[in-house]
């Protein structure tokens, strides 16, 4: 306790002295505009031989072919520029963790959002390294040389920077994930019909999947993408049942590790298909009238605070208004 006491009225002391404040502001701001400048190097030296990259790009496929095949699919060009990605990929290439469990876990959120990529997960820590410093460097410039701030209140912007540029690729992974989650979400039932349509025409499930892809490439990308990973998985060889967990786990939603599983009893039990497709499509549609009918019931009460705040001031002035100036009149003449 005694050490803590003497650590802690050391750390005081330093605090109270503006000057020591001030040099260890400018150190920090140095150490942070010297990582600046290591990053821009990356950035020189981030340019890769092309001839290399389509080396790498072909081992990928040869590796994986289903992984290979559908890389442009999982990663759109549009999403990210080509340097940008390579950038953020050479740059995360060192601190991609070691252990196993949490690479893996890292790899479903980011097939989670859609990125598929085996370089996706170098790309997301080169994000946070880009976030980390480039972010601090901004903010602590703008605050040393255009606002006139005490020095605490500097610092305590720089280190608020530093976590925010930290955790900014987390937060955005998570809502790319949510996203492409309520898209799917509502692309199933609409699936689901044009299964049921297409097993009950005599196709089997792995032709009825593929028609169904291609028939939703246009109106809902994104599941007619994890459709026809499923696709390439079984023509690679993959059990369709383990290619259907893999699609429930791609997806991490309930609805659809329902619908797996209810196709997974299907095929063990020998049942019809069709039939359990259709009545797990009825399902699905009673679920989503039940969420509208939800959302509609709660219409009343997310008005109520609205309301409240812009409408019934302006009902008061115009009902109480009148009268309140009428009695103003007449106190003042009196």
């Amino acid at each position: 306790m005694d050490a803590l006491a003497k650590i802690q009225a050391a750390f005081d002391r330093l605090l109270a002295d503006p000057q020591t404040l001030q040099w260890a502001f400018i150190a920090g701001l140095g150490l942070l505009a010297f990582l600046l400048v290591l990053l821009i190097a990356q950035v020189v030296r981030g340019t890769r031989n092309p001839v290399q990259q389509r080396i790498d790009t072909f081992a990928g496929n040869l590796g994986n072919p289903a992984a290979g095949a559908t890389r442009e699919a999982a990663a759109p060009p549009g999403r990210v520029a080509p340097q940008t990605r390579r950038l953020l990929e050479r740059l995360g290439r060192g601190l991609v963790p070691q252990d196993v469990g949490k690479r893996s876990r890292m790899e479903a959120r980011l097939a989670m959002a859609g990125y598929r990529s085996p370089r996706a997960l170098f790309a997301l820590y080169g994000a946070k390294i880009v976030g980390f410093v480039v972010l601090p460097v901004v903010v602590a410039l703008v605050a040393y040389f255009s606002l006139s701030l005490p020095l605490n209140t500097e610092l305590s912007m720089v280190i608020g920077s530093v976590l925010i540029g930290a955790l900014l690729p987390d937060n955005w992974l998570a809502r790319q994930g949510r996203k492409r989650q309520a898209a799917l979400r509502r692309a199933l039932p609409d699936a689901l019909d044009m299964l049921v349509v297409c097993t009950e025409a005599g196709l089997g499930l792995n032709a009825a999947i593929q028609r169904v892809s291609q028939e939703t490439q246009i109106q809902h990308p994104e599941l007619a993408e994890e459709l026809g990973m499923v696709m390439l998985q079984t023509r690679a060889g993959v059990d369709s049942r383990v290619a259907l967990q893999d699609l429930a786990e791609r997806t991490g939603m309930d609805e659809m590790r329902a619908l797996v599983s209810t196709l997974m009893q299907a095929m063990r039990f020998g049942t019809s298909i069709a039939e359990t497709l259709r009545v797990y499509a009825e399902e699905m549609r009673d679920k989503r009238l039940q969420s509208a009918e939800e959302k509609a019931a709660r219409v009343s009460t997310t008005l109520i605070l609205p309301l409240g705040i812009f409408l019934l001031p302006a009902f008061i002035i115009v009902a109480v208004g009148p009268t309140l100036i009428k009695a103003y009149e007449v106190l003042t003449r009196m």
